[in-house]
């Protein structure tokens, strides 16, 4: 085999080579655009791993029917309607339920919610015949169904910093005195246990 020969078979090895390693980039290239999930987000597609979507928002009527359904969240509403219906801001409307929230799973109540509200004597309207008279007033049960569903849900953040205890304005109950008020909401003054309290 002559010199000329030899160059012009490594000239076509490394062409041909060349040509075969392009081939497979783009082989590689291609399999990764088919295979790459993509994902519609706000408008744009992207590339890469995939995201979950942001849980839709419930409309109103959806949390209404939504808690009317479930008997937990029926008994927040509930609460809320005997205690705290007539309270302007939706944060002072949701504080008697989270009260009953944190009863539940704090030491010396029930370990169930109905079990807490039901208590001998806690909570008034249990006992003092307003129960019995229903829910009257169907947009503030509605408005306390749809409040219930969102703190069942996790949307709305306990206003009473774990409170144990209220009580209105009106009264100055005696148990009160030894307790540390931590905030007051609407109507109603809110209390935790004294922290070397028991």
């Amino acid at each position: 085999m002559n010199k000329s020969h030899f160059s012009v078979a490594n000239w076509r090895y490394g062409v041909v080579s060349a040509a075969l390693c392009l081939l497979f980039y783009f082989y590689l290239t291609t399999l990764q655009v088919f295979t790459t999930p993509k994902v519609v987000k706000r408008g744009a597609i992207v590339s890469g791993v995939v995201e979950k979507e942001a849980p839709k928002e419930l409309t109103k009527e959806e949390r209404i029917s939504a808690c009317k359904k479930d008997k937990e969240c029926r008994l927040l509403a509930e609460i809320g309607y005997f205690e705290s219906r007539n309270q302007k801001t939706k944060a002072a409307a949701v504080a008697p339920m989270f009260v009953a929230l944190n009863r539940k799973e704090a030491d010396g109540w029930a370990n169930t919610l109905r079990g807490v509200v039901y208590q001998k004597w806690q909570f008034s309207y249990t006992h003092d015949g307003s129960l019995q008279k229903g829910f009257k007033e169907k947009p503030a049960y509605e408005r306390m169904l749809y409040l219930a569903h969102k703190v069942y849900s996790g949307d709305v953040k306990d206003p009473t910093n774990g409170a144990l205890w209220y009580h209105a304005h009106s009264v100055s109950p005696g148990w009160s005195k030894r307790l540390k008020h931590v905030v007051t909401l609407g109507d109603h003054k809110f209390y935790k246990r004294v922290k070397n309290e028991s």
